[in-house]
């Protein structure tokens, strides 16, 4: 429906394709290579042909003469094919470290005028596709901003302090009886006081370490917090809460725990209790949030034991 609206002249595209592109023995590949790095036995590629634990690689078939991978030549083949032999087509076509599920980001010139709110409305009619775009506000206005004063967003640069194994807890309750109504959650980011002074003590250390020599050829100024808020815990805690943000790694809401524990919801099994053969594997069961830089590593060694448990259940 764009090119019938605004003529496609050029089209640059990249694709990131998960292993299973390459079917069941390079997803494997990927989870034993994963496992691997973490216990410094790491197989040798076999199915791909680099290593793609923790690694992208833009190499997906074989080359042809000119440098371009077949399936790279597939996707400007089959764009000149079913929409018009005149477009111009650059694609890179690269294997993402992850198990399933495919991403393309795509740069497309137009021959007419054609801006950005149309082009969406055109693809939310257009049959069998889905515009998933802003999503819906809890608070209306209140959507992440840049924080950067009058420096512009491309000059500045953020560090981060991130909190692991937190202190507090939040709650997800069911909604509705209705299944496949999505749970409430309530988060209750920063709610204890010994998560709010590590994160305050992350911030003063992390602008500590902007100061030091290190970084004095690459940091003209700090732009946020200001000096007055960062001498002063009750200002700096409000900034803290205007600024928090979220990486996403939920755990706990199916968390492991002793008969003792009543929040418990699955045995050291992973088995949920009161009930037979049905086993949650996943982040769900963490009892906390871990600290390390992501859970993924966490839930692949938690997905290697439950096998075993399962298999010999």
């Amino acid at each position: 429906p764009l090119h019938e609206r605004a003529n496609i002249r050029r089209v640059v595209v990249a694709t990131y394709q998960s292993a299973s592109g390459a079917g069941r023995d390079a997803m494997d590949e990927l989870f034993s290579q994963t496992k691997g790095v973490y216990v410094n036995d790491q197989p040798a590629p076999r199915k791909i042909t680099k290593q793609i634990a923790f690694n992208v690689i833009p190499h997906i078939d074989a080359f042809m003469d000119d440098g371009e991978t077949r399936e790279e030549w597939k996707m400007t083949a089959e764009t000149k094919k079913i929409l018009d032999p005149a477009i111009k087509l650059t694609a890179t076509c690269v294997r993402v470290p992850t198990f399933v599920g495919h991403a393309e980001a795509v740069n497309i010139e137009f021959e007419k005028p054609l801006d950005d709110e149309t082009a969406r409305d055109i693809l939310r009619e257009a049959p069998g596709c889905m515009v998933v775009d802003e999503r819906e506000e809890k608070v209306p206005g209140l959507r992440t901003k840049y924080s950067t004063g009058d420096v512009p967003p491309e000059r500045a640069a953020r560090v981060s302090c991130t909190l692991g194994l937190p202190d507090g807890a939040g709650q997800v309750r069911l909604a509705s009886t209705d299944p496949s109504v999505q749970p409430s959650f309530n988060y209750q980011y920063l709610q204890h006081p010994n998560d709010i002074r590590r994160v305050r003590e992350g911030i003063r250390m992390g602008a500590r370490l902007l100061e030091s020599d290190a970084y004095k050829d690459v940091v003209d100024h700090r732009i946020n917090p200001t000096d007055d808020v960062l001498a002063d815990d009750d200002a700096l805690d409000n900034w803290i809460r205007e600024t928090v943000g979220t990486a996403r790694h939920v755990s706990g809401t199916c968390r492991m725990g002793p008969d003792s524990d009543p929040t418990a919801v699955v045995d050291q099994y992973c088995r949920v209790k009161g009930i037979q053969s049905l086993w949650v594997v996943d982040a769900s069961v963490m009892p906390r949030v871990p600290r390390s830089g992501g859970a993924h590593a966490t839930v692949l060694m938690i997905a290697e034991r439950a096998v075993g448990w399962i298999a010999e259940s």
